[in-house]
């Protein structure tokens, strides 16, 4: 004889895969039922779950056997036959991550409830809640470690078929956002500033090279006079000191060229590699704002 489930879960705490969920399941077991006029008035009762049948709850995409939800021994019977049961559930659940707006991505994790034992014709499974009413109830509870945040939840039922046989169950879209706040404060902010020391400490050292070119100047200047002097003295090797110092002045012309040319280059690089951070950063900035 077919029974009918229903199930409502809301979220309360994320972290990724990592969701506590509070369960609301409720289902008509018709072999139960009294007359309250009957019973002193008494329409609803409290048994221990291990008196009465309940329908097998499994999350398709649940990863992790271990289960430290607590445990409420306790189900609702009211007199026709609807029990009521209500709890927390732990779990830990696979999702497909897109980080490729990080860390402006949107994130949607699904959640599919449903039997794994009984089939379409045993169990059906219908939601306690429209998506409107779960959505609204998971923003009260919501809470996260801050680096996530609620957008919008899905809710829709669905058939699973494995082999020929066909399962019902409860299918719920979760879509995460993360908060990009926490990442641009604690990554992106202090890349570019390393960013931007970098830059200083380039043309500090550009400067640095550039001032001890200059000291230098003079002493070369200076030895090369002296040398001049000394040479006066030995007319024997004028000829000899004269074609030194041609070719090294000619040395020297082709070094201040090729010096000329570093510098040209290194700037160019310099100014590419700021025009590269620059539109970067603007982009990070339109991705942020849409």
């Amino acid at each position: 004889m077919p029974f009918s489930a229903c199930a409502s879960d809301v979220p309360l705490v994320s972290d990724g895969p990592r969701t506590l969920l509070a369960v609301s399941e409720k289902w008509i077991n018709e072999f139960i039922e009294w007359d309250p006029d009957r019973f002193c008035s008494i329409n609803k009762i409290l048994l221990s779950k291990e008196t009465l049948w309940k329908p097998d709850l499994y999350i398709y995409e649940r990863i992790e056997d271990e289960d430290n939800s607590p445990v409420v021994p306790f189900y609702s019977l009211k007199y026709n036959g609807e029990i009521k049961v209500s709890f927390p559930l732990r779990i830990v659940s696979s999702c497909n991550l897109n980080v490729y707006k990080f860390p402006f991505d949107i994130q949607r994790c699904n959640l599919t409830f449903g039997s794994y034992i009984h089939s379409v014709q045993d169990i059906i499974m219908v939601t306690n809640a429209s998506a409107t009413e779960v959505f609204n109830a998971s923003l009260k509870l919501f809470v996260s470690k801050g680096d996530w945040g609620l957008k919008n939840i899905i809710v829709r039922p669905r058939t699973v078929v494995s082999g020929n046989v066909k399962y019902s169950a409860i299918y719920y879209e979760i879509t995460l956002q993360r908060m990009a706040i926490f990442y641009i404060i604690t990554l992106i902010v202090p890349a570019y500033v390393l960013v931007i020391l970098d830059i200083f400490n380039v043309n500090n050292r550009a400067l640095e090279e550039q001032v001890l070119e200059t000291k230098r100047k003079p002493e070369r200047d200076k030895e090369d006079s002296m040398e001049v002097q000394m040479l006066k003295m030995l007319l024997l090797q004028v000829k000899k000191i004269h074609k030194n110092i041609v070719d090294s002045e000619a040395m020297n012309e082709v070094k201040t060229e090729w010096h000329a040319a570093a510098i040209v280059v290194d700037r160019l690089i310099l100014i590419i590699y700021l025009c590269i951070v620059v539109i970067l950063f603007i982009y990070v900035i339109i991705i942020w704002y849409t």
